[in-house]
């Protein structure tokens, strides 16, 4: 006799490019019924979907309290996981057989308007705490308790990388959001210290199919985390073979492992050390050209969604 699905409620952001988007497809990928309740932060207010026969269908958009009776209609669940630091009512956290948050905004900050350990200390009790960094794990841990902590980082969607691409016609480049400030001023530099240097136009690049074969046919991926905790296209850029040039941060090799560390990225503690960098990943691919399907396979097999949705269900005891 066949077992019945895993169910999760997953309350998340809306964003189709977003992290909970990837973990939601690779949760699925292994089976388990997702119910989403996508969240406007910005307004406040939850869109519920729910999945019928052959669609998935939306609801009118509710306050909490008014959807409330249509989730609940929807009865018991596995697990409750929240997204982040997502304000959620106890009363649908019941709604689990355990509960679960996903912190991926896990960097401590100067600025305690932003310091995501003033947000967490806001929550309620979840059974299990989820850092996006390693960092916050022993902060987690005196603050929660009861809870069991780990972490779980960002990783790449399998879907987009799975496929390697060995031509690649563009040396070294950078994909995704232009901000102010660090970011602008380190693309600028490269631009102007290395020549060649490719720069997505961000406002042509956000479906993330396109986002993905952009990062294919880089040799050298450049990023600046210039945060505490790995950003997404530190795992996008090995996941599409690329050799990567990025600052430095403690929590790197930590995650990424030893063995990918030094196969595939240069790290660089002043932002003027980057165009030498790039220069020395790219002679690195010019000596070893299957270097790019070594660490595509590497950062598939460690760095997907996939593999944290199997992680995360390990750590909640579902099957996987």
């Amino acid at each position: 006799m066949s077992r019945a699905p895993s169910r999760i409620l997953f309350v998340r952001d809306a964003v189709s490019t977003s992290p909970a988007h990837f973990l939601q497809r690779a949760l699925e990928d292994h089976g388990v019924d997702v119910c989403p309740i996508y969240v406007d932060r910005l307004r406040r207010t939850y869109q519920v979907a729910s999945k019928l026969p052959g669609a998935r269908h939306w609801f009118p958009e509710y306050y909490f309290a008014q959807s409330l009776p249509s989730i609940q209609s929807w009865g018991q669940f596995d697990l409750v996981l929240v997204m982040d630091w997502i304000q959620v009512p106890k009363r649908v956290l019941d709604l689990g057989n355990k509960s679960a948050l996903w912190g991926i905004d896990a960097s401590p900050r100067e600025d305690p308007v932003y310091d995501a350990r003033l947000r967490y200390s806001r929550l309620p009790r979840f059974d299990v705490m989820l850092a996006g960094a390693p960092r916050l794990e022993a902060w987690l841990r005196e603050q929660f308790t009861s809870s069991k902590v780990a972490t779980l980082p960002l990783a790449a969607p399998q879907h987009l990388y799975s496929q390697f691409q060995a031509q690649r016609p563009v040396p070294a480049g950078f994909v995704g959001s232009i901000k102010l400030g660090k970011r602008a001023e380190f693309l600028r530099l490269m631009r102007a210290e290395f020549g060649g240097f490719f720069l997505a136009d961000p406002s042509k690049f956000f479906p993330a199919s396109d986002y993905a074969r952009t990062m294919k046919s880089f040799q050298v991926s450049v990023n600046l985390v210039f945060d505490p905790s790995l950003n997404s296209r530190v795992f996008e850029s090995l996941a599409g073979g690329c050799i990567l040039v990025t600052d430095w941060t403690s929590d790197l090799e930590e995650v990424i492992g030893t063995e990918l560390c030094h196969e595939a990225i240069f790290t660089f503690r002043e932002m003027t050390e980057g165009p030498g960098l790039v220069r020395q990943a790219l002679e690195r691919s010019r000596q070893d050209p299957e270097i790019h399907r070594r660490i595509h396979k590497l950062a598939m097999e460690r760095h997907t969604y996939n593999e944290r949705a199997k992680r995360l269900l390990k750590m909640v005891g579902l099957p996987e």
